[in-house]
């Protein structure tokens, strides 16, 4: 329900680029050219869902915790709020997976851009991981 409400109030507004991001190859060659992203109020909305889902996930499942780290500092997910406790077994050997809930919540998000969102989309993303115990 919560995602059904999301999608709804959802807004999109068009990338508005720099002069020097313009002078870039991959914007000059025109591939950011009438793209859209989501509004700044609308990313808000999406940290908050993000961290919903995190707390719902600790919540629901004992021996998921969070945490963070600060190094390596290049680390795409260096100093953000991350759970551990996952076990990833697709791959047949046990792997200590870790959840990122606002980026995860974010690339949900990025299907409302590409017109392919469903409302059950963080649902999904929800039962996928529930898995990893």
């Amino acid at each position: 329900l919560l995602w059904k409400w999301f999608r709804r109030r959802a807004k999109t507004e068009s990338v508005i680029l720099t002069e020097e991001e313009k002078k870039q190859p991959e914007y000059a060659n025109g591939m950011f050219r009438n793209k859209r992203q989501l509004t700044l109020e609308t990313e808000y909305i999406l940290r908050d869902i993000g961290m919903y889902l995190g707390e719902t996930f600790r919540k629901n499942h004992p021996q998921i915790y969070w945490t963070y780290y600060t190094k390596p500092k290049r680390s795409f997910f260096a100093n953000h709020p991350l759970l551990k406790g996952f076990i990833d077994m697709t791959a047949g050997v046990p792997f200590h997976a870790e959840f990122e809930p606002i980026h995860m919540a974010g690339v949900q998000a990025a299907k409302i851009l590409s017109k392919k969102s469903k409302d059950t989309d963080l649902f999904n993303i929800y039962t996928i991981w529930s898995q990893k115990m």
